[in-house]
């Protein structure tokens, strides 16, 4: 199964636990890792994925210079579906727009997101894309379902469910 690591507003940035995440991570979870992070105070997101080596997403992370007020989340890939591309790992930018949603790297006014597991409902074993990628183009991209995402889980829960 993917890892996830979320480091939310308030945590401590530790890059000794960091990298230790990482390289677990990348040991066990051999296609592909990405990150993203927001600086304090910007509503602006980095992405970068498409890592295959621990040191090159150490390094990059470590250059963001992130702090406690500041947000990342780490990503390691067991592909279950899709090709195994860039593309296809996480986190990803919530857009139905294919080449932005294909972007990875660069800084973006866009919320993300990662999922750990398979979402069955989008993942038919054809596509050179995987669940997440299709749940975001075609699910959380839709108009209003992030804002109720964040203002009502439970109503999130039956449209999803439904």
């Amino acid at each position: 199964m993917c890892l996830i690591s979320a480091l939310p507003k308030g945590s401590k940035k530790d890059m000794i636990a960091i990298e230790g995440f990482i390289i677990n991570g990348m040991s066990t979870n051999t296609h592909g890792s990405g990150y993203s992070c927001k600086k304090n105070g910007s509503d602006e997101i980095y992405l970068s994925k498409g890592y295959l080596s621990e040191q090159g997403l150490i390094d990059s992370i470590r250059s963001k210079e992130l702090n406690e007020d500041d947000e990342l989340i780490i990503h390691h890939r067991i592909g279950t579906s899709g090709l195994r591309e860039s593309f296809n790992m996480h986190p990803f930018l919530i857009t139905d727009d294919l080449a932005t949603l294909k972007q990875i790297e660069g800084t973006f006014n866009l919320p993300v997101m990662a999922h750990n597991g398979i979402i069955s409902e989008f993942s038919d074993g054809k596509s050179d894309y995987n669940d997440t990628f299709l749940f975001v183009q075609n699910f959380m991209s839709n108009p209003g379902i992030l804002d109720t995402l964040k203002s009502d889980s439970k109503l999130f829960e039956k449209w999803y469910k439904s």
